[in-house]
């Protein structure tokens, strides 16, 4: 069983989840909480777990900066520290995730149906995806995040471009000596069964 939960000034959801036959994950309980009906998140964890089902991992997506063991929610007095909510809880792994990263992770489960086109384009295979969203402190606009994802996008090419005229040299990394030094005056004229001159 896998514990996940989102956590913010206004609300809190938390949901059980199991592998599924095909290796998917299936919802088997969630909850939805007033999260300032709480003094900390450990109460309300405590409430959620009553019946002290095993779980294998947690993660938690908190509106409020983490390093991933240690958490500040930004609009409660709540703390989290996963070692404490291992040790309370007997989950033998819990992560702390700002909740923007947790769902910037979370768009390529997005299923295409729920998906809504705002300007349409062209995909570019390993470009950064970018999330956007507002959280809520009441029925104020507490919060705007942007979280800009590499999908694992390989270094750019490097581009040598020779519009104007340039000097270029040939030099040895170990000693430092200059082996060769050229000039080019109009990198834009070919000489007809020689280089650029």
């Amino acid at each position: 069983m896998f514990l996940g939960g989102d956590l913010g000034g206004t609300k809190t959801l938390l949901a059980l989840a199991e592998k599924d036959a095909a290796g998917g994950m299936r919802i088997v309980r969630q909850q939805r909480f007033a999260s300032a009906d709480y003094p900390d998140f450990e109460t309300l964890l405590d409430e959620f777990l009553a019946d002290r089902p095993s779980i294998a991992a947690a993660c938690f997506g908190v509106a409020g900066p983490t390093d991933g063991r240690n958490a500040k929610l930004t609009y409660l007095p709540w703390s989290l520290a996963a070692n404490e909510l291992e040790r309370r809880f007997a989950i033998p792994r819990v992560t702390l995730a700002n909740d923007f990263a947790a769902a910037a992770h979370g768009l390529t489960l997005v299923e295409a149906e729920r998906i809504l086109t705002l300007h349409a384009g062209q995909p570019v295979e390993h470009a950064p995806r970018v999330i956007l969203g507002a959280g809520t402190a009441g029925t104020m606009v507490a919060a705007t995040g942007v979280v800009v994802m590499p999908a694992s996008m390989p270094p750019p090419k490097p581009v040598f471009r020779a519009d104007r005229p340039f000097l270029f040299l040939i030099r040895d990394d170990a000693t430092g000596t200059i082996l060769f030094l050229g000039r080019v005056v109009d990198p834009t004229r070919q000489e007809r069964g020689g280089p650029a001159s």
